[in-house]
């Protein structure tokens, strides 16, 4: 794009244990993909977006607080959670063609190899209440299940014809409800996952927007296989497969400004397939 994007990405993350079961915790981030110091090296962590706007490249920017108690045992926990977002700068995903007229004004960013898009979003904040609980299942599956209440993006007054450019949008209240369970194979090392995470379906961003089971919406799965070759393993060496919204629940018709159809959504459906290393 001929520009350059420099984006600072602190985070901070207090705890206090009155005792073994009860830990009180505060954190602070600016970016979703880097919320502590294990993200910085993560091999499945997403990579930023930036959207060019006149000379400026911007990327998706908030600033995430919240304020924790969690309950722990030997076999699961229980979180709750109070927390305040303040998002300058949400990235709303899409999916359809993109004309160049609307590369050229800095509206949207497009990918032509998966179709997908995405364009900026209005600020909003966002208050509200999170519960998450975890159980370990034996010795190799592990459940989880969050609620969250707070606000998201939804479209207004989409496009009908067009003469309307400027998509809008609103922030309103909404809640969102996930489960998901995460199994091991302890002979072949597979580890398989999979989560629901229901929304209401006219919102284009997820609530509660640093939460971990929010970059996974509605059905997705995971699967990952440390390869082999005979009886030698191939050390931090692995192959995935990652499906992001298998049913593409979500999707928002919009008109753009050519009189394509495009559709916004919290995450368009999106296969990834291959080799991972890890150095």
């Amino acid at each position: 794009m001929g520009a350059a994007s420099v984006e600072a990405r602190p985070f901070v993350k207090l705890a206090m244990h009155p005792s073994d079961m009860l830990v009180l915790s505060y954190r602070m981030a600016r970016s979703r993909e880097t919320q502590s110091a294990d993200d910085i090296d993560a091999a499945d962590a997403p990579l930023p977006v930036a959207v060019l706007q006149g000379d400026r490249m911007l990327q998706e920017r908030g600033t995430h607080q919240q304020f924790a108690a969690t309950l722990r045992n030997g076999k699961g926990s229980i979180r709750t959670a109070y927390y305040r977002d303040s998002i300058d700068r949400p990235m709303v995903a899409g999916i359809g063609p993109v004309t160049g007229s609307q590369l050229a004004h800095g509206t949207m960013l497009a990918d032509a190899t998966t179709g997908t898009a995405r364009m900026m979003g209005d600020p909003y904040t966002s208050v509200g209440w999170s519960v998450f609980a975890s159980e370990q299942l034996g010795q190799s599956i592990w459940t989880t299940v969050e609620v969250n209440t707070g606000d998201a993006l939804s479209v207004v007054n989409a496009p009908q014809t067009s003469s309307q450019t400027v998509t809008r949008f609103r922030a309103g209240r909404t809640k969102s409800a996930a489960m998901g369970i995460k199994a091991l194979l302890p002979a072949s090392g597979t580890q398989l996952r999979t989560s629901y995470r229901w929304q209401n379906e006219q919102t284009v961003t997820p609530v509660n927007l640093f939460s971990a089971m929010s970059r996974q919406p509605y059905l997705s799965l995971s699967v990952r296989q440390p390869l082999r070759i005979r009886r030698l393993r191939l050390e931090n060496m692995e192959a995935f497969l990652d499906v992001t919204n298998l049913l593409e629940q979500g999707y928002q018709p919009y008109l753009s400004s050519d009189g394509r159809t495009l559709y916004l959504a919290q995450s368009p459906r999106m296969l990834q397939a291959g080799l991972a290393f890890t150095f």
